[in-house]
């Protein structure tokens, strides 16, 4: 019984040290030319290396999304997308290739890992067209919005050069009424003092009138007096 559990607990430890190797193991890069990023982010992110596939690369615990944190064979450290990591090589048929025609199948894998160059380059470039083709359409529509955004301006200040004209017109038609009622009071004020001489002046003429009739009727009066008191006599 104690050798089955002994047996049991070797078993599980040599499982946590084959998981652990897995977790920090080599690897290899499959499918087409990787691109190395210094973050796990596409858009917002730079190229380290272009890695080649077939390239041995060595695989941290580090981790993030579907990218994973790898270390190269010339100590470059950076984020790829984790399903081009595979356990095995790409290219199994170099590995076992007959020592006779070695000069032939080196040739053949040389243009193999040639035509996957070229190939993982065109993806890493239409990638970065990917990219910048959304920056643009983002520029576009920022330009656009800017537009839309200037042009409400110029018809605010349309509306506002408007009504300071509007406000200026009314400024100016209340100056110049206000200069009117001026003018007007002033005619007014003139009009009374007129008023006020005249009704004096009649005045003054009533009296003097009124003093010489009475010393015209006066004198009349003394005349006739005169004249009856020489007739008695």
């Amino acid at each position: 019984m104690r050798t089955i559990l002994l047996l049991i607990g070797l078993n599980i430890i040599t499982g946590l040290a084959i998981s652990a190797e897995t977790d920090v193991s080599s690897k290899y890069i499959s499918g087409v030319p990787i691109p190395l990023r210094d973050k796990p982010d596409p858009k917002n992110s730079k190229i380290v290396q272009l890695l080649k596939v077939g390239e041995t690369v060595t695989l941290t615990e580090k981790s993030e999304g579907m990218f994973s944190y790898i270390t190269t064979k010339s100590n470059l450290s950076g984020w790829i997308p984790k399903r081009y990591l595979t356990s095995t090589s790409p290219f199994p048929e170099a590995i076992s290739a007959p020592e006779d025609n070695s000069g032939n199948r080196a040739l053949d894998i040389k243009g193999a890992l040639e035509l996957e160059r070229v190939k993982g380059e065109n993806s890493a470039m239409q990638q970065e067209m990917r990219v910048l083709n959304a920056k643009i359409r983002d520029l576009i529509e920022s330009s656009r919005l800017s537009v839309k955004e200037i042009e409400a301006i110029r018809e605010i200040s349309k509306d506002a050069l408007k009504n300071k004209e509007r406000d200026t017109k009314l400024q100016n038609k209340i100056r110049a009424q206000d200069r009117e009622l001026k003018t007007l009071t002033q005619e007014n004020i003139a009009l009374q003092d007129r008023k006020d001489r005249d009704w004096f002046m009649s005045g003054s003429f009533v009296v003097i009138i009124s003093l010489l009739t009475g010393f015209y009727l006066s004198k009349r009066g003394s005349g006739r007096s005169n004249r009856t008191t020489h007739t008695r006599v």
